[in-house]
């Protein structure tokens, strides 16, 4: 079993496209800022404890720019139009330019320890516990929410795409 050990990792980093020959725009994985902490420690023995901490800047996003009920969209190309899965709402949707706006930073924690014992044969063997994203924290890029029609609310939530629970993993090791 190893000894303790602790890392710290920086990236910053720009990732952007050209398809039109002219501009220039952030990809949709881009990431600006990611911040990475990791950590072993030794116990006793057998024992080992980690811990991974991760915070990254937020993805690029395309702004909605106007909402406004079908049918109300003077001089809006319908090309710019989105109706896929809002089409019940009876709004439509007009975006900005691609990728030009921001969403919010994602972070989550990473615990889980690690028990080294003999097994048969001589051999060398690890039962391992983990829970992944402890935290509950944000992985998921944002989305717009549309409100529906006739009930008082027309703003434009965004919210993450999915919540990702936390996962408990059990693994276990052996080398012969």
């Amino acid at each position: 079993m190893r000894a303790s050990s602790f890392a710290a990792t920086y990236v910053l980093s720009e990732s952007s496209r050209r398809w039109n020959g002219v501009d220039w725009i952030p990809w949709a994985l881009d990431r600006r800022h990611l911040v990475r902490l990791m950590g072993n420690v030794r116990l006793f023995d057998r024992w080992q404890f980690f811990a991974l901490l991760e915070g990254a800047s937020a993805l690029p996003t395309t702004p909605v720019i106007q909402m406004a009920p079908y049918g109300r969209l003077d001089g809006v190309r319908r090309s710019v139009v989105h109706s896929g899965p809002h089409a019940g709402t009876g709004l439509a949707l007009v975006y900005g330019e691609e990728n030009s706006a921001r969403g919010l930073p994602t972070v989550h924690l990473d615990l889980g320890a690690r028990y080294a014992f003999t097994g048969p044969w001589d051999s060398e063997a690890q039962i391992g516990f983990s829970v992944l994203n402890l935290t509950w924290g944000p992985v998921a890029p944002l989305e717009p929410v549309l409100p529906l029609l006739g009930f008082g609310q027309n703003t434009l939530e965004y919210r993450r795409t999915f919540q990702l629970p936390p996962v408990p993993t059990i693994t276990f090791r052996m080398q012969f």
